[in-house]
């Protein structure tokens, strides 16, 4: 039990490790053809891998939706994506993780 446990958190790690990556590659001003951000076609992830970060104190959760603390909220911002993001230069939606969306017409 114990190793399964070991693997998942490894396997979350890895991912983690990913998206700060890209993270840290878009905020840095780097830039990609438009229409490519953040998508891979036939890629499967990885198993394993490792999350480093130094934080005054351990995540209480991992969960998004409960956490409150500083620690929790800066690893999990690490470790999950956006659908669309807001560009901050020109206020427009783009696309991150999402390929197209449509808007109803009540919002």
């Amino acid at each position: 039990m114990k190793d399964r446990a070991n693997h998942r958190l490894k396997s979350l790690g890895q991912s983690a490790l990913w998206v700060a990556a890209a993270v840290a590659f878009f905020t840095a001003g780097g830039s990609v053809a438009s229409g490519q951000m953040l998508r891979l076609t036939n890629v499967s992830g990885v198993m394993g891998g490792r999350l480093n970060a130094s934080l005054r104190a351990e995540p209480k959760t991992l969960n998004p939706v409960f956490a409150m603390d500083i620690s929790s909220r800066a690893v999990t911002s690490i470790m999950n994506a956006d659908l669309l993001h807001i560009n901050r230069t020109t206020d427009a939606v783009e696309p991150a993780l999402a390929i197209s969306w449509n808007v109803s017409r009540g919002g």
